[in-house]
């Protein structure tokens, strides 16, 4: 069941078990329907809403329309201004949600969703754990919106990585370098990277996200 949420800032949709579900969990990915219904990109929320949570997302920057763009890495890097707002306005939207729904909260996120996740965990008191897959963790070369500049926002929240051993786009030693920096509160799986789609995360990687979220929220 998908239900539609809208605060002054966003608009959120959430994938909800049969009500009364237990926890909330952000997940974002691509566009906000993209995230909780189209393969391999919703695999850990269809393992959440049967464990009885609710899963919300909103549609990333140049996603709107369920749009994938091929060069979409471009578009973000050409767009800080618009990102930084971006954030902004999900921060305050996940805020505003908390009158509707009680937290702790669990973010989620692949790739650039993942650099979302990561920076809404440092901003929001009330999100206490993140899973990240194949985490994008800077926007561009010239290091801005470097996750690196929140480490210290991150070192009370309960943290997951999942990497491909040779992942690229993101860069697995980056994400090893992260891990290490919170490693008093982080975790850290590589597998063997399969291929394209969800940056070759399988789906046993998916599951074992969901499967932690669950457990640690």
């Amino acid at each position: 069941m998908i239900q539609t949420y809208k605060t002054s800032t966003l608009t959120f949709l959430a994938k909800q078990p049969p009500l009364p579900f237990s926890k909330t969990v952000f997940y974002f990915s691509l566009s906000g329907e993209d995230s909780l219904l189209l393969p391999p990109f919703c695999t850990p929320v269809d393992i959440l809403v049967d464990q009885s949570f609710q899963v919300i997302s909103t549609t990333l920057p140049h996603h709107e329309h369920n749009a994938r763009p091929y060069h979409i890495r471009e578009l973000w890097e050409k767009d800080v201004a618009h990102i930084e707002m971006f954030i902004q306005a999900l921060a305050q939207g996940i805020k505003e949600l908390t009158s509707y729904f009680p937290p702790p909260y669990g973010v989620m996120g692949l790739s650039r969703g993942a650099f979302i996740a990561l920076w809404i965990a440092s901003m929001v008191k009330e999100v206490t754990t993140a899973v990240c897959f194949a985490p994008m963790l800077e926007l561009n070369n010239e290091g801005k919106l470097s996750i690196k500049e929140r480490t210290s926002l991150l070192k009370n929240k309960k943290i997951h990585f999942f990497i491909g051993d040779n992942d690229s786009l993101v860069g697995t030693d980056r994400v090893i370098s992260l891990h290490n920096e919170l490693s008093s509160h982080s975790k850290l799986e590589i597998y063997p990277s399969i291929g394209r789609m969800g940056h070759g995360t399988p789906h046993e990687m998916f599951n074992q996200g969901a499967l932690w979220m669950i457990k640690n929220l």
